[in-house]
């Protein structure tokens, strides 16, 4: 018996530390799996090291009895000994079979009928082992094929795991398990001889094994450090593959969130612009009467409306590009006046009442008078919509000596602090579906701030209304008539205007606006056809031209001539309808020439190339 005896008492501790280890580890994987470590390979090996954690405990219980000399309980051939066999034989063969399983998991495998026939097969062994085994040493000499067979074929197996898998924990237990497989294989020399008294004495076979267990802790130590450094590994991975499906959801969230706002600004721009175009298709079918009058009529409505299109893209293209496209001197009160008339309708039929509060005669501020209508109309619209019945929209109006302060004020519920904060943000609006896509106020504050001016939501006392303060800087003296002038000047008869646009319709509306107005016209399809007509021919006195075009684009041609002819380039006046575009941004902010916005307006496109010629 090896731990019967002075010397054996150093093979009993290593025993016992060997069972402190395996249980140890036990509660480490078990903490782990508590932490979320759910693995295949993992669970088996959980199982594999309680497995030998009862094994050894089964043997050390005994082995410490016997050294106390409480009881004959556990003497030799014992039916409490030959159970403490079978568990302590069965518990290493879980150990073994469940090692193996885990293995298979990691490399991808199910467990298999082959795998499951082992299991079977060693279920049996460790049974009978354990019931008829003498001696704890021929029980150990049962298991040294096994465990030597096991553990070779684990250490390669684990070898064979996909080289991402590879890690330095995965290779210190493959090393631990290669190294087990040598071990026990050394074993099986003092196990032979302490068994058939041969090839080495048994004295030196007994002394020989009492070191086995500590042989056992360094392999075991290290076969836990491997395991715990494959579960972190794993770990470190999975956070890898978290965080590149959270980047991954969060590239699909900003796509759908960008498909909403596109969906949701192509609905409020087809709301917008599908009025005035009913409108235009309407009465163009009137343009072919016989009635002077009614003609008359149809264009001007087609033309008004045709305008009003203009004026929408251009408003909604101030949400990126922050420029005014007029410059008109406007009369303050008159705007007022305007925009309140065009709710009068509205104001009667829900008995609302809008007061006007103060006057600043002779003020005038410098901007598009759309635009500006456009705030005020927007304004007073969410005042209409939140006034109660019978109530009144105050419009309050001041002059200071730089601006002019034009306050909106209903009667409602006012504005909650919870969307105060979103309030001027694009696309948020508390409206029910279809009566708002939430672009009115984030416009109306962008074409006030384009205005030079701003527009905030006053604070509001309990139980007020809504307050919206818009300031707006006041034009310097004489810009009305400086205005007024720039839109009558003459056209100068018989100069010759080169027009650039690869859209004929619109080279041809130019075309014929230019000549109505006494201009000589020649027309290029795109830069290359205009650049090689300034090379061979005498300069015209204005260029019109377009900066998005096939082959050369107008602003490619700015950049050529800018090397090769800089000056002819003080007589180019360039035309967009994407001037909310970044390229179009950024052309305009280095070019020095004027920068016009299409639909174009033909009289200040004239009085610009009018002065051109000047």
């Amino acid at each position: 018996m090896i731990f019967l005896d002075s010397t054996g008492f150093y093979g009993l501790v290593g025993l016992l530390v060997q069972c402190g280890l395996s249980w140890l580890l036990v509660g480490i994987f078990a903490v782990l799996r508590r932490h979320g470590c759910d693995a295949e390979w993992f669970r088996c090996w959980l199982v594999a090291f309680a497995s030998l954690a009862v094994a050894l405990t089964a043997v050390a219980v005994r082995f410490s009895v016997l050294n106390a000399e409480w009881t004959g309980l556990f003497e030799e051939r014992q039916p409490a000994t030959l159970a403490v066999h079978v568990v302590y034989q069965t518990g290493k063969l879980s150990f073994l079979w469940h090692l193996l399983a885990g293995i298979q998991a990691l490399r991808g495998r199910p467990v298999g009928p082959r795998l499951l026939a082992l299991g079977a097969g060693i279920a049996v062994y460790a049974v009978a082992g354990g019931l008829f085994a003498p001696t704890i040493e021929a029980l150990l000499f049962m298991q040294a094929p096994v465990v030597v067979l096991v553990m070779g074929w684990s250490s390669w197996s684990l070898a064979r795991v996909h080289s991402e898998q590879r890690d330095p924990g995965s290779r210190i237990v493959g090393y631990a398990l290669a190294t087990w497989a040598v071990l026990w294989t050394l074993y099986s020399v003092p196990l032979l001889g302490s068994e058939l008294g041969r090839v080495v004495g048994p004295s030196l076979s007994v002394r020989l094994l009492r070191l086995t267990s500590y042989c056992d802790i360094v392999v075991e130590v290290a076969l836990g450090a491997g395991s715990i450094a494959m579960v972190l590994q794993d770990a470190y991975r999975a956070k890898l593959a978290a965080i590149a499906e959270r980047d991954r959801l969060r590239e699909v969230l900003l796509r759908d969130e960008k498909l909403r706002a596109i969906g949701t600004l192509v609905s409020g721009v087809a709301h917008e612009l599908n009025n005035p175009l009913t409108s235009v298709i309407g009465f163009a079918s009137e343009l072919d009467s016989d009635d002077p009058q009614i003609r008359r009529k149809a264009a001007q409505v087609v033309r008004e409306q045709a305008e009003r299109c203009g004026a929408i893209v251009q408003n909604l293209s101030l949400l990126s590009s922050q420029q005014p496209q007029r410059q008109d001197a406007l009369d303050v009160d008159e705007l007022v006046a305007r925009v309140a008339r065009g709710f009068a309708p509205q104001l009667s039929a829900v008995g609302v009442d809008l007061h006007v509060d103060g006057a600043a005669p002779g003020a005038t501020v410098l901007g598009d008078r759309v635009g500006l209508e456009r705030i005020l109309a927007n304004l007073i619209g969410n005042a209409l919509h939140a006034a109660p019945l019978g109530s009144r929209i105050t419009v309050a109006v001041r002059r200071t000596r730089e601006s002019i302060d034009l306050e909106v004020i209903d009667a409602g519920p006012g504005v909650p602090a919870w969307v105060a904060g979103r309030l001027f943000e694009p696309f948020f609006t508390t409206k029910p579906p279809g009566q708002g896509v939430g672009l009115g106020l984030s416009m109306a504050r962008s074409l006030a701030r384009a205005h030079g001016g701003d527009l905030a939501l006053a604070p509001q006392g309990h139980g007020e209304g809504a307050r919206f303060h818009l300031t707006l800087p006041l034009a310097s003296g004489g810009s009305r008539q400086a205005a007024r002038a720039t839109f009558h000047t003459a056209a100068p008869v018989g100069r010759r205007v080169l027009i650039v646009d690869d859209e004929s319709m619109v080279r041809g509306v130019l075309a014929r606006q230019a000549e109505l107005r006494g201009w000589h016209v020649t027309e290029a399809i795109d830069g290359e056809v205009a650049l090689s007509l300034l090379q061979q021919t005498a300069a015209p006195d204005v260029v019109v031209c377009d900066l998005r075009m096939p082959r050369l684009s107008g602003s490619a041609l700015h950049d050529r001539l800018a090397a090769q002819a800089p000056h002819l380039l003080e007589r180019f006046i360039f035309i967009t309808g994407d001037s909310a575009s970044s390229e179009a941004r950024a052309f305009t902010a280095r070019c020095r020439r004027p920068v016009l916005q299409k639909p174009i307006d033909f009289a200040l496109l004239f009085a610009e190339a009018a002065r051109v010629v000047a």
